[in-house]
C-alpha cells in the first residue's frame, strides 16, 4: 500500500462526539449534523478531523469526534467536544471514503504485520484536506495511524 510515516504535532479537535460501533450509519450522520452546527466553531480552518479512540474490542465500540481543528484557546460551543490528539509518529494513507473499511482492513490485517511497524497507543484520525469534497467521486482523504517500531 502506497503509504508514508511522518511525525504529526499535537492538535486538538472540536466537534461531536459519537460511542458506539458505527453498525447503522452513525458516523455519516454525525458529520451531517456537525456540518449544520460547523458555523459556532470560532475560527474554523478548512480542514476537517475524525478522530477515533478509546477503542473497546471485547464490545467493539470506540470514540469518534467529527470536528475542526480548535484555533488555540478557543472555546468549545455548547453541545460540542474538545479532543486533544498528542503528538506521535503515525503511517500515513491515502484512500477515499467509499474505500475506507477496505483500507483499513488492509492496513490492519496485510500492512502492519509486513511492514515493520506495529499499531502503539492514542487515537488514529481521518484528515479531510480543505479541497476535500464528499460529493466528488475520488476525492482523497488520509488515514493515520499511531505506529512505532516493532520489536
Amino acid at each position: 500500500m502506497e503509504h508514508s510515516v511522518k511525525e504529526w504535532p499535537a492538535f486538538a479537535v472540536v466537534g461531536l462526539l459519537y460511542r458506539g460501533k458505527n453498525d447503522q450509519g452513525q458516523i455519516p450522520a454525525l458529520w451531517g449534523t456537525l456540518n449544520a452546527q460547523a458555523h459556532a466553531i470560532p475560527h474554523r480552518p478548512g480542514a476537517a478531523f475524525g478522530v477515533i479512540d478509546n477503542f473497546d474490542t471485547e464490545q467493539g465500540i470506540f470514540d469518534y469526534v467529527a470536528g475542526y481543528e480548535a484555533a488555540p484557546g478557543a472555546a468549545t460551543p455548547e453541545g460540542m467536544v474538545r479532543k486533544e490528539v498528542p503528538a506521535q509518529r503515525y503511517a500515513v494513507f491515502d484512500t477515499t471514503l467509499p474505500d475506507l473499511m477496505a483500507a483499513i482492513h488492509r492496513i490492519y490485517d496485510e500492512w502492519l504485520p509486513a511492514a515493520g511497524f506495529r499499531r502503539t497507543s492514542g487515537p488514529e484520525f481521518e484528515f479531510y484536506g480543505p479541497d476535500f469534497d464528499p460529493s466528488v467521486p475520488g476525492a482523497v482523504m488520509q488515514l493515520f495511524i499511531p505506529v512505532e517500531d516493532a520489536p
